[in-house]
């Protein structure tokens, strides 16, 4: 193959690579509409598991271990969320979603505000956010509920300094915000990839990561509700898996003793 060739094989490769990851208009595929989209898998320390589908105009997170789905998308981004084992479904606004509750009350990031930078980056070939959070002084266990707020700090003088990685996709905020309620998190400009806290004494820990991502066109009938599902009223613990569960048991008894 002469250099001629080589150049245009190269070119060909490239604009594919570049499709692959570029959202676009929605296509149709033997009558399914779809478009182009992420599909990550993310494990956090809660522990939990999560398969996230996202496109430019939905968002769907299958919390394995809660054995519970969410979907929002647009243009009011309001959350239904249900379980397919006991056929069971409940809605939100997105507001009390993203403002009112407090998915996650046993963690740091819940202290975190507004980020002081946003840097466009990259992580794992796809386009990302690397965003940088001001220290906070909640620095051991925390718990957060309708109560109020404590927390075990070992030493108030090591702050936490908090850097997310977030996908940089046309959903932004108001995908990124939806997922990112699980850790208890504020407004973040895409679905968080990675959550990282830093020590003052150097030690860094991750509360999320991501271990898969990949491309590709996404069925937009993954955002659809089930129907014939019995409504309940919105509640935290329907997306708090057993070992979640006895985790919050194990630290409120700490607390108390």
């Amino acid at each position: 193959m002469n250099s001629r060739s080589l150049f245009a094989s190269f070119v060909v490769a490239n604009l594919f690579t570049v499709a692959a990851i570029t959202f676009s208009t929605p296509v149709t595929a033997k009558g399914i509409q779809s478009e182009q989209g992420y599909i990550l898998d993310l494990a956090s320390n809660r522990p939990e598991k999560f398969k996230v589908q996202v496109t430019k105009s939905g968002i769907r997170v299958d919390l394995l271990n809660a054995k519970c789905t969410l979907v929002s998308r647009a243009p009011d981004w309001n959350v239904v969320a249900w379980k397919s084992g006991d056929r069971t479904i409940m809605s939100i606004s997105n507001n009390d979603w993203c403002h009112k509750y407090h998915m996650n009350k046993m963690h740091w990031a819940a202290e975190l505000t507004t980020p002081v930078t946003i840097e466009k980056d990259w992580f794992k070939d796809v386009p990302a956010l690397r965003c940088v959070f001001p220290a906070t002084e909640v620095v051991g266990l925390y718990m957060q509920s309708a109560i109020g707020k404590k927390g075990n700090k070992d030493n108030v003088d090591d702050k936490n300094q908090a850097i997310v990685m977030c996908l940089d996709c046309p959903s932004g905020k108001s995908s990124g915000s939806v997922f990112a309620r699980f850790f208890g998190m504020p407004a973040v400009p895409g679905v968080p990839l990675v959550v990282k806290r830093i020590r003052a004494t150097g030690t860094t820990e991750s509360t999320l990561k991501t271990n898969d991502i990949h491309g590709r066109a996404i069925p937009l009938s993954i955002f659809d509700a089930p129907q014939g599902y019995k409504k309940v009223q919105f509640g935290e613990s329907f997306f708090i898996s057993k070992a979640q569960n006895e985790n919050a048991k194990e630290l409120f008894n700490s607390f108390l003793h």
